[in-house]
C-alpha cells in the first residue's frame, strides 16, 4: 500500500500515514452521509491491530477471518482483528471501501460488508493496509486490507458502536436523493435495511420505475435485516443527464418507496482550476469544478486524479 512502512519478508506490520487513514475514513463517511448516517472516526489503536491482520493476508496470499496459527506472520492480534473486520486482498485504502460497499462475488449476496459499514450505531473503526503489489492469485506480498467494524474485549475496552446515532427510517444503497452514478454498485446489488423487519417473511416484491426486479437475498434477525435486489449499475448510465429511479419494495406488511436520482459526478467540459488543499493534501490539481448535488443540496464539488480521497463538501476522487 502507498506509504506503508512494513515488510512482509520480516513480518513487520508497519503502519500507514495518518493522512492516508483519514482519506479512508472520509471515503466511508461519504457513503454514510449520502445515506443520512452519522460519521465514523478512526482509532489509532484499532488501526495498529488491523495492520497485523492485513499483514497475514499479504504474507499468505489468502484471506480468512480465522487464519490458522501456521500462517506466515501469524499473531494473536492479527487473528483477532481478522475476525472483527471486513477483509480484502488485492486492494487497499479507499478502493477497498468502494469494494466493500459494492460487495460483488457469489459469497457476498447478502451484502454483509456493506451492512457493517451502514450500521447506524457504527462510530469507530480501524484501518490496516499492507503489501506492495496487486494480487496474482498466489503468494506473497499482495495488497491486504482490514477495516475493523466491531470491537471485542481484546481491544482494550474500545467500543466500535455508540447509542443515540442519527439514522433515517431505513438504510438504502444507493440512497434516496442525489447519488453520483460512479458510486452505484457494479454488482447491481441494491439493498434496503431496517431494524425490526424480517425480510424473510412474506412475499418480497421490488419494482424500479414500475419494472419488477429480481430479489436476490433476504435476511432477518437482530443485525441489519436486509433485502437485496437487482438494480442499475454504472454501465447503465449512458449519458450525462440525470437518471431518476423510483423504487418500491414490499415484504409482507412492510413497504418502502423512495427515489434515487443518479448524476454524473465526473462530467467534463468546464475550465481548469488552481490547486487546492483537501484535508491537508497540498497540490492536487483540479481537473474541473461544478456544482454537485447530494441529497438535493448543492455543495462545491471538485474531482482530481492525483489522490483517492472524497468528502461530501469537496470530492477529490480517483475511482478504482
Amino acid at each position: 500500500a502507498p506509504g506503508w512502512t512494513g515488510d512482509v519478508s520480516t513480518c513487520d506490520a508497519g503502519t500507514t500515514t495518518s493522512a492516508w487513514r483519514a482519506a479512508v475514513v472520509s471515503r466511508l463517511n461519504l457513503y454514510r452521509e449520502l445515506i443520512g448516517l452519522d460519521n465514523v472516526t478512526e482509532h489509532a489503536t484499532l488501526s495498529a491491530r488491523t495492520q497485523q491482520g492485513a499483514l497475514i493476508i499479504s504474507a499468505n496470499g489468502v484471506m480468512s477471518h480465522f487464519p490458522p496459527p501456521a500462517s506466515a506472520c501469524y499473531t494473536e492480534i492479527g487473528y483477532n482483528s481478522s475476525g472483527q473486520s471486513n477483509i480484502a486482498i488485492g486492494s487497499y485504502g479507499t478502493s477497498s471501501i468502494d469494494a466493500y460497499m459494492d460487495d460483488p462475488g457469489p459469497s457476498n449476496a447478502a451484502v454483509g460488508h456493506r451492512r457493517w459499514f451502514i450500521f447506524p450505531q457504527l462510530a469507530v473503526i480501524g484501518n490496516g493496509d499492507t503489501g506492495t503489489v496487486p494480487w496474482d492469485g498466489g503468494c506473497c506480498g499482495a495488497f491486504g486490507n482490514n477495516v475493523m467494524v466491531f470491537c471485542e474485549a481484546d481491544n482494550g475496552g474500545i467500543d466500535c458502536f455508540a447509542s443515540g446515532r442519527s439514522a433515517p427510517d431505513f438504510q438504502a444503497w444507493p440512497s434516496p436523493g442525489y447519488v453520483p452514478f460512479e458510486l452505484f454498485p457494479t454488482s447491481r446489488r441494491w439493498s434496503v435495511s431496517k431494524a425490526g423487519v424480517d425480510f424473510t417473511l412474506g412475499v418480497a416484491f421490488v419494482t424500479i420505475n414500475g419494472v419488477a426486479r429480481n430479489v436476490t437475498s433476504t435476511t432477518g434477525g437482530s443485525f441489519m435485516p436486509t433485502i437485496v435486489f437487482d438494480g442499475p449499475a454504472p454501465a447503465d448510465f449512458v449519458s450525462s443527464d440525470d437518471h431518476v429511479y423510483d423504487v418500491h419494495v414490499s415484504v409482507g406488511a412492510a413497504t418502502f418507496a423512495y427515489t434515487v436520482t443518479a448524476f454524473d459526478a465526473l462530467s467534463m467540459g468546464v475550465a481548469l482550476c488552481d490547486a487546492v488543499d483537501l484535508n491537508g493534501f497540498l497540490g492536487c490539481p483540479l481537473l474541473h469544478q461544478l456544482p454537485g448535488r447530494f441529497n438535493g443540496k448543492v455543495f462545491y464539488k471538485a474531482t482530481c486524479e492525483c489522490l483517492p480521497h472524497v468528502s461530501v463538501s469537496r470530492m477529490c476522487s480517483h475511482m478504482q
